[in-house]
């Protein structure tokens, strides 16, 4: 343990965060004094743009004291967090923060040891938050909540106190005072934020031969890859990959949320122009806006091909007053026909006279030659 101490030493005050170097010389840190924490959000579209309503949760992962070493001042971490196997982590500035963060967030959520600190900030207005009154330490740096159509940065580490630079902008932390004024007690991060979007892709089937009960298929490309979280009309939700599938019935939409803003995407039907439908498809392409849904509509429309009685030969109707117009013409085409077929029926010709005339006619004549023979009788 006593080698880890010694190389964190290095690891801990020289590194990329710092640009400095603990010396042998460095001032000794004083333990009773605490520190503070600001975070500055601004938008990496608009740099100049503050970023409210952020919620950031901290978590004290280390704990930070100098000791003296013979004529030198050496810099001892304690770590407060262990591994999934029980272990001490190693733990200093240039650990990569997802390397910790779900053994931290697992020892958070049973309590830290004794000197552990947690806590929450949200920022301002001006996309400022701060948390003073730290324990000095190395502490781990969560977006928790995100700010409104943004997605959250990643976590990242900060040291308290520190040397280096004076206040940054390299987009994760610097600190307050220039290397070799002693060690600061005020530590300054910038994590950038990025807006996004939604993606809203509709169905809408028309046509009397339209299958409204149907769910069609739908692939969807977004950027160079990724999950999303999507919500459907009918209260459905999961995640959806690049690449993926969604399914919709007519009437219904989908809304595939927090993708990140100028992200190119793409929507296929799968059943686009098939099976005797016609499809427009309108949006399926192009890039998310910032705070905007981007719409895809997708307008299926198929006709059922009608029997000899005028009914569609699948007997489905689009469920709209259509439905009741289609039947009505229907009874009255049939109602027509019937009479034409009563009133032209032995003939090649309206205008010619029926059976019934025929009848009557015929039966005159054998009347007319009855009493003509019974006449010629009497004489």
């Amino acid at each position: 343990m006593k080698k880890q101490y010694r190389a964190v030493l290095a690891g801990f005050a020289v590194c990329i965060l710092f640009h400095g170097a603990v010396r042998a010389s460095a001032p000794v840190i004083e333990p009773e004094r605490t520190c503070a924490l600001t975070i500055r959000y601004r938008d990496t579209v608009d740099g100049d743009d503050p970023v409210a309503g952020a919620e950031f949760t901290y978590y004290r992962v280390a704990a930070l004291s100098q000791e003296a070493e013979g004529n030198s001042v050496g810099v001892r971490l304690k770590v407060l967090i262990r591994t999934r196997n029980g272990k001490e982590p190693e733990i200093n500035a240039l650990t990569p923060p997802g390397s910790i963060e779900e053994d931290t967030l697992r020892t958070y959520k049973k309590g830290l040891p004794a000197g552990g600190v947690t806590g929450t900030i949200r920022t301002d207005a001006n996309g400022t938050a701060r948390a003073a009154g730290l324990l000095s330490g190395i502490y781990l740096i969560r977006e928790t909540k995100s700010a409104k159509e943004h997605l959250p940065c990643a976590p990242f580490l900060a040291a308290m106190p520190r040397t280096g630079d004076a206040e940054t902008g390299n987009g994760e932390s610097g600190a307050a005072g220039r290397a070799g004024e002693g060690w600061q007690y005020e530590t300054f991060a910038e994590p950038k934020p990025q807006p996004c979007g939604d993606l809203v892709i509709s169905k809408i089937v028309k046509g009397t031969g339209g299958e409204y009960k149907k769910r069609f298929r739908f692939e969807v490309t977004i950027g160079a890859g990724g999950t999303f979280r999507y919500r459907r009309s009918d209260g459905a939700s999961g995640t959806v990959m690049s690449g993926g599938i969604v399914r919709l019935r007519s009437g219904e939409s989908v809304v595939i949320e927090a993708i990140p803003a100028g992200t190119a995407y793409s929507v296929r039907e799968l059943e686009a122009d098939r099976k005797a439908y016609s499809t427009r498809a309108e949006g399926a392409a192009g890039r998310i806006s910032r705070a905007v849904q981007s719409m895809a509509v997708f307008t299926n429309t198929k006709q059922a091909p009608s029997s000899p009685g005028g009914t569609p030969s699948n007997g489905a109707a689009e469920p709209s007053a259509n439905k009741t117009q289609y039947r009505s013409a229907n009874a009255a085409d049939t109602h027509a026909s019937a009479v034409k077929a009563a009133a032209v029926k032995t003939g090649d010709s309206s205008e010619r006279p029926g059976l019934p005339a025929v009848t009557l006619i015929a039966a005159a004549a054998v009347i007319l030659i009855v009493l003509k023979s019974g006449r010629m009788w009497h004489r």
